[in-house]
């Protein structure tokens, strides 16, 4: 899996807008809503989303290999997932900004993928989506008490599961193996 740095890097190359976090929100959304598509078609959304409209060849490359590095983790079943978010040395408040940018990126990429299936998904599953959009939208107030850290690394835990649980149910709704 990419670094938080090493994303930010290629995505500045690349003429990106946006933040790193929210871009691997959005690329991990569209693949979960449209994972037939393919890494090239999620790679082509992502960027527009970010507002690039060309990216360097070398860093197109480099993403799109990320993008095929993200199906198959989500693919292996083995929850071997994680979202990509600034390291643990950055401090507390910007690691929980971009967390919520991160789930705000997921909830964008899967309404654009596949808004009805978004929709239909059920359970908890569903109840996932839900706490992202309260994840994304939640104030930032945190100290870095070691209970602030724990509360974070939660939060971080029930992303990764979460996105991995909506991969699978809308694998199932799709009628494939998970």
């Amino acid at each position: 899996m990419i670094s938080y740095p090493a994303l930010a890097e290629l995505l500045a190359r690349a003429g990106a807008l946006g933040e790193a976090a929210e871009y691997h929100g959005t690329l991990c959304g569209l693949c979960c809503g449209m994972p037939a598509a393919g890494p090239g078609a999620w790679l082509d959304r992502a960027l527009a989303a970010a507002d690039v409209t060309h990216a360097p060849k070398e860093c197109r490359a480099a993403l799109e290999a990320q993008a095929r590095d993200l199906q198959a983790t989500l693919a292996g079943g083995e929850l071997e997932f994680a979202p990509v978010l600034p390291d643990d040395e950055r401090p507390l408040a910007e690691r929980a900004v971009a967390l919520g940018r991160w789930c705000e990126g997921f909830l964008y990429g899967l309404a654009l993928a596949d808004a009805a299936a978004m929709r239909a998904l059920k359970g908890d599953a569903q109840e996932a989506l839900v706490d992202f959009a309260r994840i994304a939208r939640t104030a930032v107030s945190a100290n870095s008490t070691e209970t602030d850290e724990s509360a974070y690394a939660e939060l971080v835990e029930f992303v990764r599961v979460g996105v991995q649980l909506v991969w699978e149910e809308l694998q199932r709704q799709r009628g494939q193996p998970h």
